[in-house]
């Protein structure tokens, strides 16, 4: 079981790993022609809601609703019930979509005004209205394919609906290369670009969809009891799967009052922090929600608690190593993949601010991914909102206690509070409920990661050049030596894990298949 788990896990990163390696490209690229300016800050607005619309009410929150229903349905119904059943849910999420898409249109402005105030007292007001109508459309086909692959993913296939983010990268990239130059508001090939790959994950997933032979034919049914289960479901599980991007939009929020570039260093240090939690740490998420739901379905507790300890561990060996290795490399990291053409250096001391106030945070987002899961694989929305909207309120409140002092890092640090806030109560409710426990050997596995990554620190403190050397090398330089050092790093990380027996303790954790 454990091992599937792992090679499914490896096969999701991998193909996740592309599709970042293409979001660097695509990031890269835009710095390079649009840099810190008020043009960039009012795409990523505009990108922002939508990207959080599809997160909160399709990879978010519909898909912890839908996945456990499903796995329940495909586990105790036949096939007939099941495409049935999925049927009814699409139609309903494509009717909610359409009015989505055509309430954002014509309500455009006062999206803007509520989401960045700010906007109002200069130009980027009106081309973010402008762009916003462009992406909007978007949502629908980015959470018809949320849709879709999570119907996969209850079948075990996970490789197709890994692959579709490539295609929006590739699409972007393709808009700025071929439409930047063309147009009069450059930017708008972005938001072009956004539009045609949405279009393409949607088309790509329905060949699996159809040899499965679980294609729905969309049939609104807001009477179906599975549905309304769902509904039920989702309802709280909005806020509760979802307070990473709500932390994320809040902060653009308040950075919308900041000097003209705030927004975009803001966005360059979240993308770096979702480097990590992409190739690895939501893979495994991806992988182990469908199987707790199985098995609390099923009733076998003692392999829901197995797989959750499992994903926490894979967490921790993935979050704490990661977590601290991009606070360390951070301006080397910002210097070798956006500091060419528009963007400054100043720009990249900008951004360093902020992604080392967000880097420490990295593992609290990855543990609160999973334990929502957790959470929403045994049916439970209700106590997820609650610490959502604590967290929520940590951020809003160190907001405003930070964004004075220390303008957008503030933002970031505050974010980083909430994200902590988070994850602590999830993981202490479950160990209070006894829904999970610690392993005996948890401490010492935990001791054993914190030397291995003392080690890495170590090596990098030392063969890390300065820097000047990294501003005046140029990007080949600068690319190989990063690759090298994280290389390096990794090797040196995993090797003292070995020799501390970290492979023993791991096998510890398994059980029989």
């Amino acid at each position: 079981m454990w091992g599937k788990l792992w090679k499914t896990t490896a096969v999701v990163s991998l193909l996740t790993f592309l599709s970042r390696i293409l979001g660097f490209v695509r990031d890269m690229l835009a710095a390079s022609l649009f840099g810190a300016s008020g043009a960039y800050d009012a795409f990523l607005i505009a990108f922002k809601i939508p990207n959080l619309m599809r997160r909160l009410f399709a990879e978010g929150a519909f898909s912890q609703a839908f996945v456990p229903v499903l796995a329940q349905v495909h586990g105790e119904h036949s096939p007939e019930s099941e495409k049935r059943f999925i049927s009814h849910v699409g139609g309903c999420l494509l009717s909610i979509l359409i009015v989505v898409v055509l309430l954002g249109l014509l309500g455009a402005p006062w999206i803007i005004r509520l989401f960045a105030p700010g906007f109002q007292a200069d130009a980027r007001f009106s081309t973010a209205i402008e762009l916003l109508r462009i992406t909007f459309p978007y949502i629908a086909f980015i959470s018809m394919a949320a849709f879709y692959s999570g119907i996969l993913n209850v079948h075990n296939r996970f490789a197709v609906p890994a692959f579709t983010p490539v295609l929006l990268n590739l699409a972007m990239i393709g808009s700025m290369l071929f439409l930047a130059t063309r147009l009069e508001i450059p930017v708008q090939s972005l938001a072009i670009g956004a539009i045609i790959g949405g279009a393409l994950q949607f088309f790509f997933l329905l060949p699996s969809l159809h040899r499965l032979d679980k294609l729905p034919l969309p049939i609104p049914n807001w009477h179906d009891p599975k549905v309304r289960q769902v509904l039920k479901l989702m309802g709280p599980a909005v806020l509760g799967a979802s307070v990473i991007q709500i932390n994320m939009l809040i902060d653009a929020i308040f950075a919308s009052f900041l000097p003209t570039g705030s927004i975009t260093w803001l966005y360059y240090a979240e993308r770096m922090m979702e480097f990590p939690m992409g190739v690895l740490g939501i893979a495994i998420t991806t992988v182990t929600l469908p199987y707790l739901a199985k098995q609390y379905a099923q009733k076998d507790y003692a392999a829901f608690h197995h797989a959750l300890d499992w994903g926490f561990q894979s967490v921790l060996m993935v979050g704490l190593p990661a977590s601290l290795g991009l606070y360390y490399l951070s301006a080397p990291i910002l210097i070798a993949l956006f500091q060419y053409g528009a963007f400054s250096p100043a720009d990249v001391f900008s951004t360093q601010l902020a992604l080392n106030a967000l880097a420490i945070a990295l593992l609290a987002y990855l543990a609160t991914k999973l334990f929502v899961s957790a959470y929403y694989a045994m049916h439970d929305t209700k106590y997820p909102v609650k610490v959502a909207c604590i967290a929520l309120l940590v951020n809003v409140l160190g907001s405003l206690v930070l964004i004075g002092p220390l303008k957008h890092q503030g933002l970031a640090l505050a974010s980083t509070l909430s994200a902590f806030t988070n994850a602590s109560l999830l993981l202490v409710t479950l160990i209070r409920r006894q829904q999970y426990r610690l392993p005996t050997f948890f401490w010492k596995f935990l001791l054993k990661l914190m030397i291995a990554t003392g080690a890495m620190l170590l090596l990098l403190s030392c063969i890390t050049p300065d820097i000047e050397r990294w501003l005046a090398w140029s990007a080949v330089a600068r690319l190989s030596c990063l690759t090298g050092l994280i290389g390096l790093a990794a090797a040196v990380y995993l090797g003292v894990l070995y020799m501390l027996g970290m492979g023993h303790l791991i096998r510890r954790q398994n059980v029989p298949n």
